[in-house]
């Protein structure tokens, strides 16, 4: 038995819908999910592995990174928006509590790199967390900034659009075990499965 921890989102927006395609391609691991927004003590016969968001490295654990991170504008295609200037007949979506990153991705942040300065950024409807703010996005009811990577599923199914730039700079997603696991063998399956699945082409270095 292998048990992996990461936050709520990573788990839900991201690694659920990579079971089916995990189980195939690594039958022998038996993997247990375990969701924390907290960080969770990494030893044998215990929590096992993370997938930790941060700049590394961690102490106390063995760690590789896999991805880094970007944030930015995302819809439901039927809200028709193509370029900032359309913010002015949205609504937006803010994400109340975000721990990381530093500075927040939030959206006078993003105005201001955007250069726009009539929108009023304080509007809107407020989530605490990002998982309901995406479901908003996709439900139609305004534009939300969030971690690209965790909504890529749902820009590839079309649920929801990135309308324009700018993309603002998150941290990096790691893969973490506790130190005397890092040789084996379920743990170098599962590290090496991160790894080709997370190293798709990064966002542009024009992230600001």
């Amino acid at each position: 038995m292998l048990t992996l921890t990461s936050t709520t989102a990573f788990l839900s927006h991201w690694m659920v819908p990579r079971l089916g395609e995990l189980r195939r391609l690594l039958p022998d691991v038996d993997l247990r999910l375990h969701a924390s927004d907290a960080i969770v003590e990494l030893r044998s016969g215990g929590v096992d592995a993370a997938i930790r968001y941060g700049k590394g490295p961690f102490a106390g654990v063995a760690s590789v990174p896999l991805r880094d991170d970007a944030f930015g504008p995302v819809c439901s295609p039927g809200l028709g928006l193509a370029k900032p200037d359309d913010l002015r007949r949205a609504a937006l979506i803010h994400v109340d509590g975000r721990q990381m990153p530093v500075p927040s991705p939030d959206w006078p942040r993003w105005c201001a790199e955007a250069g726009l300065r009539d929108v009023d950024t304080q509007a809107g409807v407020r989530f605490p967390d990002s998982m309901l703010a995406v479901q908003a996005a996709i439900a139609g009811h305004g534009v939300a900034i969030v971690s690209l990577v965790l909504v890529a599923d749902a820009l590839d199914a079309g649920l929801l659009v990135e309308p324009f730039a700018p993309v603002l700079r998150g941290e990096t997603y790691h893969f973490a075990c506790a130190p005397e696991l890092e040789a084996r063998p379920d743990i170098v399956a599962l590290r090496a499965w991160f790894q080709s699945v997370m190293s798709e082409p990064r966002r542009p270095s024009s992230a600001v």
